[in-house]
């Protein structure tokens, strides 16, 4: 057992015994709906490319790979703009 699934199997059992056990989810099942469409594409993201692109950036641009630079602004520039534009619409919900 990887040490995540030693984590994840001894905090189950942890609010088990406990009495803490509980099923959360998010706002809406909308929500959870997308989260969740979200980390399975980002995880086949990463084996389709074969490792994480933020590490392969950050190892590419030490090693002064330009291609590696511009990838890596291109990534920073994207969750910039995904930021703000969850922002935007997270007030335009609210108000």
């Amino acid at each position: 057992m990887s040490s995540s699934g030693a984590v994840l199997a001894g905090s189950f059992l942890s609010a088990a015994s406990r009495g803490e056990l509980k099923l959360q989810s998010f706002t809406s099942p909308g929500e959870t709906v997308r989260y969740v469409s979200g980390g399975l594409l980002m995880g086949l993201g990463g084996v389709l490319a074969g490792g994480c692109t933020v590490g392969a950036g950050l190892s590419g641009a030490a090693s002064g790979s330009i291609a590696a630079l511009l990838a890596l602004a291109s990534i920073i520039l994207g969750g910039w703009m995904a930021a703000r534009l969850s922002a935007r619409g997270a007030a335009v919900a609210i108000a």
